[in-house]
């Protein structure tokens, strides 16, 4: 796992840089108000092909990694602890996104990965693992 990682920090050469894209879409609602940067950011990072990068992984790697969940949604479940039957739900053509955070007010772990991963239906998923005979999870609503 920690090959995976390193390769994820090493894969995004672009980081900093302007995305190039043009003029937004039309769907494109109100302009946001700015946010302020988050204390702490060590590193942000994108795997920009989930899928295609899983398999590359897994390649380079050889006999051992044969082991290892076969696609990103598979790997992604394990690292999270849902059951495999929800690895279809994460979309491995959609980047993922994260960052690692410097946590000074913790005193085991001195940062965080905090990672987003984009999934086909966010209702059928929560639906997935809260109802029927197979939930392993309940649900709970912030409140407004």
């Amino acid at each position: 796992m920690t090959l995976a990682f390193a390769l994820v920090f090493t894969a995004c050469s672009s980081c900093n840089e302007p995305s190039g894209e043009g003029a937004p879409s039309a769907s494109v609602g109100a302009p946001l108000d700015s946010v302020p940067e988050p204390k702490g950011i060590l590193a942000e990072w994108v795997i920009r092909e989930p899928d295609a990068t899983w398999k590359n992984v897994r390649q380079l790697v050889g006999g051992p990694a044969a082991l290892l969940p076969a696609t990103s949604g598979m790997f992604v479940g394990t690292l999270l602890g849902l059951p495999g039957r929800v690895a279809s739900a994460v979309d491995g053509d959609v980047p993922i996104v994260g960052v690692l955070l410097d946590t000074p007010e913790r005193s085991a772990e001195r940062a965080a990965l905090v990672f987003g991963v984009h999934v086909r239906s966010g209702n059928d998923l929560v639906a997935d693992l809260t109802t029927g005979q197979k939930a392993e999870f309940s649900v709970r609503r912030d409140e407004p």
